[in-house]
């Protein structure tokens, strides 16, 4: 009976001593076996094809409507030299060319850079005085030539072509000379003609020229644009603003009807006079230059973007 105690003592002391020799290797495995990790359940993916649930898409942007653009330039004049303010006004505005006029030669170099920057087009007009010494086409040709070197600009606005046929070249042989000058630059020339003297678009040659229509709003209308057009190259049309009619007093009407005429007939230029103008050089040119009155920027802006 005693030996058999000993050996029991001496067993449970064997154990109790394996388990402190072995404690850090047998306690994970007494873990795992007492306290099993579960295995976790893996939920299949239902297929988009054969599920049931509805999934809900992505919202994508709406795209912006197409506008297929008929008018392809769009002018306004600014009779003085061009600084970066001016030049970022004329784009925010929607415009692809200015003409000026009143500048100095050493202006147009920095006018052209600020221009440059936005893609503007620049343009300088030139005054209806200038051939009153001129007989033949080759004198026409001499001095359309020298105001392209003055000014550094070989694109030109010959402006109120019926002041010079009225004031200037009142000869018949003069004024088929002089169309036949104009005509030799191509489209690095447009001429400017009052709305009540398109008369002279069927009397005399202007199918290769081209031309750009003006008068107050009350006076254009689709006939007399459709006429000036069959009788050109190419038509433009001008929202002209003067005396009477001007940026303090135009309705949105009159405004919306002219560049309704000129989308009508898809005209290839469109022109908003005045851009800018001091009343020095001419009294009313104030009221009808478009940077003075902000109140009607948004409306033009939006109108030029539609054209």
């Amino acid at each position: 009976m005693a030996a058999k105690t000993i050996v029991g003592v001496a067993v449970i002391l064997l154990t109790v001593f394996i388990f402190v020799m072995y404690w850090p290797e047998l306690r994970p495995l007494i873990s795992s076996v007492l306290s099993p990790t579960p295995t976790a359940t893996i939920q299949p993916t239902p297929s988009p094809i054969t599920s049931n649930q509805t999934t809900t898409p992505t919202p994508q942007p709406t795209p912006e409507p197409i506008i297929t653009k008929n008018i392809t330039r769009v002018f306004t004049w600014i009779s003085h030299a061009i600084n970066e303010s001016a030049a970022k006004w004329l784009y925010d505005m929607n415009f692809t060319d200015v003409a000026i006029r009143y500048t100095q030669f050493q202006e147009i170099n920095s006018t052209k850079a600020n221009l440059d920057v936005y893609g503007i087009k620049l343009w300088y007009v030139i005054s209806p005085w200038l051939y009153g010494d001129a007989f033949t086409k080759e004198d026409f040709v001499n001095i359309i030539e020298a105001q392209q070197n003055q000014k550094g600009v070989p694109y030109l606005v010959l402006d109120d072509i019926h002041v010079v046929f009225e004031y200037v070249l009142v000869e018949d042989f003069r004024r088929v000379n002089f169309l036949s000058a104009v005509e030799s630059f191509g489209d690095n020339i447009t001429v400017t003609l009052y709305e009540n003297s398109v008369g002279y678009l069927s009397k005399y040659n202007f199918t290769n020229l081209n031309v750009d229509l003006y008068g107050l709003p009350s006076n254009l209308n689709e006939t007399v644009v459709m006429e000036a057009k069959s009788l050109t190259k190419t038509l433009g049309v001008y929202l002209w603003l003067w005396n009477e009619r001007n940026w303090e007093n135009v309705s949105v009407e009159e405004i919306n009807r002219v560049y309704t005429i000129a989308q009508n007939n898809k005209v290839p230029r469109f022109i908003v006079w005045m851009g800018d103008e001091s009343d020095v050089y001419e009294k009313g040119m104030y009221s009808s230059s478009l940077s003075n009155y902000p109140n009607w920027w948004v409306t033009i802006n939006q109108l030029n973007y539609k054209l």
